[in-house]
């Protein structure tokens, strides 16, 4: 027969009471369940890394992170339902924001600074390279929003008053047309932009001193009005990833060659981002340039007001920021 002490008896007894303290908690300290969207792009690397450490279920929450092939699917997926937020660019955004209070900014996930551009406009080997190389060229731009604004703000910002606009489905087709000499010139992102670089493309624009790369994390309305606690600590978790990438990003580059599709060389060497820490949202001029910009191709029907399109609430208080337990520092 087992034979108990007062120890083993306190130790039941402590037991039983953390049971019983499990059993009367709330449903809402189940994890909640996100579906984020994505493209994969080193833009959502703290995506990534949330889920690898893992950081999200120490914040209480199990996040899908849904990988799809173009912008405009992406965001439509959004609109539908299908994911609760997404990662996307700033005009983008504004676009789903168009008619009525469809979604919310809540947080930059990445943006230009002056030793990391998010565009350049790349001219063909043995082609000028020069600004003057761009007047009147053919330049392959994606069909997307973003990019034609960056390249249209990029060009004008240079002085270039003429070029023809040879309109492809995405960056990857600009950058074959590239290397192929059918066009001049090509807007491209990374990792586009350090596969150029490897067949001999010239910059001879980009977005460093302008600073119009922006990719922003946006939220559903719906999720905005019946579930902000979710939001924030999701937001918290980000946080934590996003510090740890920008302490220790020698550590990740496995998770930058599994995220972005490119050759193996390319990803293996691609300049790691400095994600915006602390948090930020994007600013009442970069919001107004951007519909502004919208407004006059056509694209929406009228400005999109600052307050409809960005929520600056959710952002934490870098006072009370708390690394990860489970990064070790």
């Amino acid at each position: 027969m087992a034979k108990f002490t007062p120890r083993t008896t306190i130790t039941s007894v402590i037991i039983l009471f953390l049971a019983l303290i499990l059993v009367s908690l709330p449903s809402g300290c189940t994890p909640a369940l996100l579906k984020v969207g994505t493209l994969p792009v080193i833009d959502s690397l703290p995506l990534s890394l949330a889920q690898h450490k893992p950081i999200f279920t120490e914040n209480n929450l199990t996040v899908e992170t849904v990988y799809f092939d173009s912008p405009t699917d992406l965001r439509a997926a959004l609109l539908d339902g299908k994911v609760d937020a997404i990662i996307t660019d700033l005009p983008g955004a504004l676009v789903l924001n168009d008619r009525q209070e469809g979604v919310k900014i809540v947080r930059i996930a990445l943006g230009t600074y002056s030793s990391r551009p998010m565009f350049a406009i790349m001219t063909a080997p043995h082609a000028l390279a020069a600004v003057r190389g761009l007047e009147n060229a053919r330049i392959a731009i994606s069909r997307e929003a973003g990019d034609k604004y960056v390249a249209d703000r990029l060009l004008r910002a240079a002085g270039v008053s003429t070029w023809t606009e040879i309109e492809v489905s995405n960056a990857q087709t600009g950058l074959e047309m590239l290397r192929g000499g059918e066009v001049t010139a090509a807007l491209l992102s990374e990792p586009f932009i350090s596969i150029a670089l490897g067949f001999g493309a010239q910059v001879a624009l980009d977005d460093r001193n302008l600073l119009l790369g922006q990719t922003v994390v946006v939220f559903h309305q719906d999720m905005v009005n019946a579930k902000p606690a979710i939001i924030r600590r999701f937001l918290r978790a980000y946080e934590q990833a996003v510090r740890e990438l920008n302490v220790r990003p020698y550590l990740y580059r496995s998770l930058v060659m599994e995220l972005v599709r490119a050759p193996y060389e390319v990803s293996a060497s691609l300049p790691m981002p400095l994600f915006p820490f602390p948090s930020e949202v994007p600013t009442e001029s970069d919001v107004e340039s951007a519909s502004a910009w919208l407004l006059e191709k056509k694209i929406v029907l009228q400005p999109v007001p600052y307050k409809r399109a960005v929520n600056a609430g959710f952002l934490w208080d870098p006072y009370q920021f708390r690394p990860a337990a489970c990064c070790g520092w």
